[in-house]
């Protein structure tokens, strides 16, 4: 089986962090409105909306039968009939009026013929706000055809109460044959909702843990890069959080390796070299004793008179006595290099050091104007005093020699970065050719006419022993520059 995948372990997790939730809320959702609308929709709150209904309608029709038995008893009185039968219209208003004194329910009366309506009695009163009128014609003996109007007003409240009992009961009993239609839709209401949400936060997931984890791949890839020996490459960071700072810490690393690889390879480079010195010093040396003794030997019994035997025998011991100086000269220098002590370092401040150096070797100023600009005050190294005075003897010497027959213009500066020191030593000479730049570390390589091509070696060999790093590079402004790389004991921001 198939291991789930970062990406897939992720959306995984989302979906079980976003659906318990929903689920678990939809179910108490669905319960809760359930429960609402069987509490809302209770069969006696529906009884006593019936009830009351009931009852305001009981009240419309006594109010009804109460105006329509005053309205009869008014219709039927013996002085009104005769009044308007008579049609003294003016004596049945009179009547009337007395009549409904003791009923201010009364607004107005008219008396009906057919189509014809003719007022008879008002008030004087206007119908009060929201009064409800109930208009009723009456029978009377006045006279076939003549009917009797009364208009009655009551208050409004009781009624539109009864209305809104009504409508009440009307939007319940729609509820209640609704109400589980209501219970699925509220349900589904809030699943698109939350649904829509959750497919949205798994998006953005999703889409936050891709772009999350493509720095992530792209460090596995390099991993695997760097785990085959390939550490010429570098990977850009995306972000500046903590994925950003995880790169720039790889990129650190690989740095590093590249650096430490290339220390190790010329290492073992020099080692093999120092071998072949330390052969080379004791085959060449072991012969130059007997040869300059018998050399010696012949010069001293000559005792003939052949003075131009004599004076080759001169020239022959003066060219052999400066050719076995040069070889001494050349088996010291393998000797040195093929001896090259373990360093003793010791906690240095590099500005201070550099004076003293340039104060001991004075004698600088009759070949060379040197200058020193410090920029790295305060900044201590783990240094062999001693070693590292052999450097920068060997880097000015190369600087005074690369000027020919012009006075040399040589600079020293120290600079201090995160972690480190830089000390740079630059001539104002013709540089170096680029085609050589790459070979002027090499042992035994040399453009000088008496060089060994040691010098720059051993330099670059004591200061990766102080796990630092020498390069050699040719300066914008014309002339070589040798930089020199030393890790700092001492923060930049101190």
């Amino acid at each position: 089986m198939k291991a789930l995948t970062f990406e897939r372990k992720v959306v995984l997790t989302l979906l079980v962090a976003v659906l318990v939730p929903l689920l678990v809320s939809a179910y108490l959702v669905w319960n809760l409105v359930d429960e609402s609308l069987t509490v809302g929709l209770n069969p006696r709150i529906r009884g006593q909306l019936e009830a009351s209904l009931d009852v305001y309608k009981e009240l419309f029709r006594t109010q009804k039968q109460l105006f329509g038995a005053l309205g009869t008893r008014i219709a039927a009185d013996p002085a009104l009939e005769a009044a308007l039968e008579a049609g003294n219209f003016a004596h049945a208003a009179q009547i009337f009026g007395e009549l409904a004194r003791p009923h201010p329910e009364i607004l107005r009366s008219e008396v009906v013929e057919g189509a014809k309506r003719t007022d008879l009695w008002k008030s004087g009163r206007e119908a009060d706000a929201g009064a409800r009128l109930f208009p009723g014609e009456y029978d009377t003996a006045a006279g076939p055809g003549k009917r009797l109007s009364v208009t009655f007003q009551a208050p409004d409240a009781p009624f539109a109460q009864m209305k809104g009992a009504q409508e009440t009961l009307e939007v319940y009993r729609h509820v209640s044959d609704v109400k589980l239609r209501i219970a699925k839709l509220m349900a589904v209401a809030y699943l698109i909702v939350f649904g829509g949400v959750t497919i949205v936060v798994l998006f953005l997931g999703i889409t936050h843990t891709r772009r999350f984890l493509r720095p992530l791949r792209e460090l596995a890839g390099a991993t695997e890069r760097a785990r085959k020996g390939d550490l010429n490459f570098r990977i850009e960071p995306r972000s500046k959080d903590e994925v950003g700072e995880l790169t720039e810490s790889f990129n650190r690393m690989i740095r590093e390796l590249r650096e430490n690889r290339g220390r190790i390879i010329y290492l073992e480079k020099i080692s093999s070299w120092q071998e072949i010195a330390r052969r080379l010093a004791h085959e060449i040396k072991n012969p130059l004793t007997p040869i300059n003794l018998a050399m010696q030997e012949i010069h001293a019994k000559y005792r003939g008179g052949d003075e131009a035997y004599r004076k080759l025998l001169d020239q022959s011991r003066e060219i052999i006595d400066e050719e076995i100086a040069s070889l001494k000269r050349m088996v010291d220098a393998f000797s040195s290099f093929a001896r090259l002590p373990a360093i003793s370092p010791e906690t240095t401040e590099l500005d201070p050091f550099i004076d003293d150096f340039l104060s001991a070797h004075n004698h600088f100023k009759t070949e060379a104007d040197v200058s020193f600009a410090g920029g790295a005050a305060g900044a201590k190294v783990k240094m062999d005093r001693v070693m590292f005075r052999r450097v920068l003897d060997n880097l000015v010497r190369n600087a005074i020699e690369a000027a020919g027959a012009s006075r040399a213009a040589i600079g020293i500066s120290t600079t201090r970065g995160d972690g480190y020191v830089a000390l740079t030593v630059s001539d104002g000479g013709p540089g170096i050719p680029a085609d050589l730049l790459d070979k002027v570390f090499n042992p035994y390589f040399t453009t000088k006419k008496d060089g060994t091509g040691l010098g720059l070696p051993i330099a670059r060999k004591i200061v990766i022993d102080h796990g630092g790093e020498l390069s050699a590079e040719n300066a914008p402004t014309g002339g070589a520059r040798f930089v020199i790389i030393l890790p700092s004991l001492l923060s930049p921001s101190a």
